[in-house]
């Protein structure tokens, strides 16, 4: 029989990932199970404040993600440390927040007060990973090309970190919609030598449901969990009812569902004429492409 590689989908700008949102406290009051519906499944939020004190909705957002079944990606700490023993208080307190509860750590590196620190940026990087690493916790860097390239290159050899989360608004601050998908030629690893990164946050001005107002959002590429959602949606068509299953074959034995004609579904992967998919209340599985029309 002849084989067909796995193909992933790709259209241009279209890519499979996860879509993810950072908030805090500006955000205010969230409907996660909304921002789940409309295709939300996984969040950061921010944990601390620049007093050291826990932000103001970060444990009303960890337990509204929990009841949505949003996955909380990590924790993001905005820094201003300037010193090694600095950031070792800041590293303790975020566990302290956190009170065992596993997600990776990101230290939010782009503050005016860290750009002439020189080597020190390196040692404060390291001591703050230290703490969050021997405490059984992942850790990453959250940053820009504007500071990545003149304050962390030079001692990129000397930072032991494997997550990058770069920001990047090549669209600048107009709105964007969650439906549309970044522009990859603007992901910001070719501006900053990265062979490949954890996220792109490509957009501050994010419109999602259930959010009111603007909104961070990213694309995670690294580590996500099985269930992420690519930008491209397809329609259920040509049909009445269309079989949801386990795998990319006929059988009477794999079905997981029955999708409705006009259904929507998230396309992850092409198979030899079969669409890996996942639907709105994440269901996961296969359906064949003859009765899918792309709509992104």
């Amino acid at each position: 029989m002849e084989k067909t590689a796995n193909t992933k989908i790709k259209t241009n700008d279209a890519i499979p990932y996860a879509k993810c949102v950072d908030v805090s406290s500006y955000q205010g009051n969230i409907d996660w199970h909304s921002a789940k519906d409309a295709g939300i499944h996984h969040a950061i939020l921010k944990i601390i404040r620049k007093d050291l004190k826990p932000d103001t909705k970060f444990e009303q957002n960890w337990k509204g993600c929990q009841n949505a079944n949003v996955a909380v990606d990590g924790v993001y700490n905005y820094s201003y440390a300037t010193s090694v023993e600095k950031a070792k208080t800041d590293a303790k307190k975020v566990l302290s927040v956190l009170n065992g509860r596993k997600c990776i750590v990101w230290l939010d590196l782009e503050d005016k007060c860290q750009q002439g620190l020189g080597p020190l940026i390196k040692d404060i990087i390291n001591s703050y990973q230290d703490v969050i690493l021997s405490a059984g916790y992942e850790f990453g860097i959250y940053t820009g090309p504007s500071f990545f390239n003149p304050f962390l290159k030079p001692y990129f050899p000397q930072i032991e970190c494997s997550n990058f989360w770069l920001a990047r608004y090549y669209n600048s601050y107009r709105k964007m919609d969650l439906s549309v998908c970044p522009n990859e030629r603007y992901n910001p690893k070719l501006i900053t030598g990265f062979d490949s990164i954890y996220a792109w946050q490509y957009t501050s001005s994010g419109q999602v449901p259930g959010i009111s107002g603007n909104v961070d959002l990213s694309v995670i590429y690294g580590n996500a969990s099985d269930d992420y959602t690519g930008c491209m949606k397809g329609r259920v068509s040509n049909c009445t009812k269309l079989n949801l299953r386990k795998e990319p074959k006929v059988a009477a034995n794999n079905i997981v569902s029955v999708l409705d004609v006009n259904d929507e579904v998230f396309l992850k992967e092409k198979i030899n004429g079969w669409y890996k998919v996942t639907t709105k209340n994440n269901l996961t599985g296969y359906v064949s492409g003859k009765y899918i029309t792309i709509l992104s």
